[in-house]
């Protein structure tokens, strides 16, 4: 009985050790991917123009930017978390902060019917820019034709739009491919990023003047004027021009733009304007203006603003969500608008991919601060994301600091405290688990994956 008990024993053994084996292995906690993982750092593995800007940027200013958008195709994955239907959220007019109005900087949704924040809402959905070619004595035009020479840049801006739009309503990038000769030099104009004076109106007036007979200008929101890419860097510098009025009508919004020479003899003060995502945002202040969001630039945890994080701190990281909504390149079908009473759990798509899903959630405590979130991956131009930079990214907005670089401020999680890093708050966004308390409501990251982050909003006490 003894020996049938133990034969019985040994086999269940058996059976038991074989199905452990042959049972199907533990899936790894998720990890974010790394294209590159550093914001700055020099790729060698790109060729062609980008390969030479990448090489001149890293040997002048020692930092390489972010110069072209990654694609990556939406992930097939969806998360396991029970969702909050949209129509159990708060109406989205809870969430559209006004525009303050004592404010120089465009920060909210307009109020009543405001004929200047429409005319200024570009680069934006449905924008129609021109980009006209400037020639002078000092700033001599080549064999190539301006749509050539800004072949990489151009093309780098409507990836970039295409990327980020999601309105249904395209942005149309044009070139007239000619140089216009002003006539004159233009060094002793001193346009230049550091003053816009009463030469800079002076000469978008008359170079308007002299292009607007051969250019239709209708439906036009936006001129870029560009200067051959060998101009030296002490004739001009990117600079916003005087909007002027043309036959077919007011170009309220204006650019002075340039691309490296790459004389590594010469100084230019502002080398950061060189890459992709500053060319970008140097579009915006002369147009649609959202500030920037530096803080104090010491980037001590007090007065941090957004850090290093934004294309309008210093450039290294895409648009964030809250302005990609005010220009209507987010929709308000991306949009969760949080009560204050309820528990929400929300599904948020990487802000960066191409995507008609959510994207965005606003947690709004009055008609003039809000907790925002967004999920931030390597791709888009976020491609340089390293993994301690990815997650849900959670920023509060304060519409009564008009304060320049501020106003806009990143947020830790509750249990892991700010640290110095290479790029300021940079490892501040929300990992699977981590929560981030303010007023009496907390926000966990309750789920994460290649699809995104998952976001549970809810009261405490």
């Amino acid at each position: 009985m003894i020996k049938r008990s133990l034969a019985i024993v040994a086999t269940l053994a058996i059976i038991l050790t074989g199905a452990v084996a042959n049972a199907a292995p533990k899936p790894k906690p998720y990890s974010p991917k790394e294209l590159v993982g550093d914001r700055c750092n020099r790729e060698y593995g790109v060729k062609g123009y980008e390969a030479k800007l990448q090489g001149y940027l890293d040997s002048k200013y020692r930092c390489t930017g972010p110069n072209r958008i990654i694609n990556s195709p939406v992930s097939k994955l969806k998360p396991k978390s029970i969702l909050t239907p949209k129509v159990e959220t708060q109406d989205l007019s809870f969430c559209k902060l006004p525009q303050p109005s004592g404010s120089n900087q465009f920060r909210g949704f307009p109020v009543g019917n405001d004929e200047n924040y429409k005319l200024k809402r570009h680069p934006g959905a449905g924008s129609v820019i021109q980009v006209v070619g400037l020639t002078a004595p000092d700033a001599p035009a080549g064999k190539a034709l301006p749509s050539q020479e800004y072949k990489f840049y151009l093309d780098k801006l409507r990836e970039w739009f295409t990327n980020v739009n999601n309105s249904g309503e395209p942005v149309t990038v044009r070139v007239k491919d000619k140089w216009f000769d002003y006539g004159e030099p233009l060094k002793p104009l001193e346009l230049s990023h550091k003053q816009f004076t009463e030469q800079t109106k002076q000469f978008s007036s008359k170079f308007v003047q002299q292009i607007d007979p051969e250019i239709d200008f209708t439906d036009v929101d936006y001129l870029i004027v560009v200067v051959p890419a060998a101009t030296r860097y002490d004739v001009v510098s990117q600079t916003g021009l005087m909007g002027q009025r043309t036959s077919e009508g007011e170009v309220r919004n204006m650019s002075l733009l340039m691309q490296p020479n790459f004389d590594i003899t010469q100084t230019h003060m502002f080398l950061n304007f060189l890459t992709i995502a500053m060319f970008i945002h140097e579009l915006y202040h002369p147009g649609f203006n959202m500030g920037d969001q530096l803080g104090d630039e010491k980037w001590q945890y007090e007065n941090r603003g957004m850090g290093q994080w934004g294309m309008f701190a210093t450039g290294t990281t895409d648009m964030l969500q809250w302005h990609k909504w005010l220009i209507g390149f987010t929709t308000d079908s991306q949009v969760a608008c949080a009560p204050l009473d309820l528990p929400t759990t929300t599904w948020l798509s990487p802000g960066s991919t191409k995507t008609g899903r959510q994207k965005l959630l606003v947690v709004p405590f009055s008609s003039t601060e809000a907790l925002v979130v967004e999920s931030v991956r390597a791709t888009g131009l976020n491609y340089r994301l390293s993994k301690a930079e990815q997650g849900a990214l959670v920023y509060k907005l304060d519409m009564t600091d008009l304060r320049y670089d501020f106003g806009y401020e990143v947020q830790f999680p509750d249990t892991r405290l700010w640290k110095p890093m290479k790029y300021a708050m940079g490892d501040a966004p929300l990992k699977k688990g981590e929560t981030f308390t303010y007023k009496g409501v907390k926000i966990t990251n309750v789920e994460w994956g290649e699809f995104g982050d998952v976001i549970k909003v809810e009261p405490v006490k």
